[in-house]
């Protein structure tokens, strides 16, 4: 696991490198983005198993604007802007670029439900967090960072996770402090891409069945031979 501590004051716009790069051949099979869900409040003990668990009431995750567009970090929208510097409160206007990311959501929960064709060859997941975070992958704990330091961590090996059809990836990512003048620390972020190779799928009804192809070649012989017998007859 790699952890990379950021110690700057700046709005800390670095970018928290994902692991190793995407094998050759491999596609993108998930990536953080607005479509995301989230909450700030503690959700019911299924949230990060059941596909049909009832996320209406929670809100679409912003992007974190100053930061490296791709992969998209993300965070809560800005609804508690209390960040602090040496326990004062940066006023709003302070923000400037960096949007949501010195917010004081500190706790917040994410789930995202993606499709896939069927279940991958490959499947290697990076994320990054500031600070700490769970993932889970379809129910199960995939990955974890608690050491209170953003980092980043990857590449999981979590194509035996994954299926064909619906697929669920839930988050729980917690910032340990909203100060950032105490600590260099107090911004947050979070993002996550899943590269992959999916296995090539045929259309069934573009080959024929071997028993189709074998009545289908006998059908043709049976006419040829009929064709013959009848020149013969002429």
């Amino acid at each position: 696991m790699n952890r990379l501590n950021l110690s700057s004051h700046g709005f800390a716009l670095a970018v928290l490198a994902l692991g190793a790069a995407a094998p050759a051949g491999a596609t993108v099979l998930l990536g953080t983005d607005t479509s995301w869900r989230l909450t700030t409040v503690l959700p019911a003990s299924d949230w990060n198993s059941a596909l049909d668990f009832n996320d209406s009431g929670w809100v679409s995750a912003v992007q974190l604007t100053g930061l490296a567009p791709s992969p998209m970090s993300i965070w809560a929208p800005c609804a508690h802007p209390n960040a602090l510097v040496n326990g004062t409160p940066v006023p709003a206007t302070d923000y400037g670029a960096v949007g949501c990311q010195f917010s004081g959501d500190l706790d917040v929960w994410f789930r995202k439900t993606f499709e896939l064709p069927a279940q991958p060859i490959s499947a290697f997941m990076n994320a990054a967090i500031d600070d700490d975070l769970d993932i889970f992958i379809n129910g199960q704990l995939v990955a974890g960072n608690h050491d209170c330091l953003a980092g980043s961590l990857g590449p999981v090996d979590i194509s035996s996770f994954l299926t064909g059809g619906t697929n669920l990836v839930a988050v729980s990512a917690k910032d340990c402090t909203n100060d950032w003048g105490a600590y260099g620390s107090g911004n947050h972020q979070f993002s996550l891409t899943v590269n992959g190779e999916l296995p090539v799928v045929t259309d069934p009804t573009s080959v024929p069945e071997p028993a189709s192809a074998l009545l289908m070649l006998g059908g043709l012989a049976g006419l040829a031979g009929a064709r013959r017998r009848s020149a013969k007859k002429a």
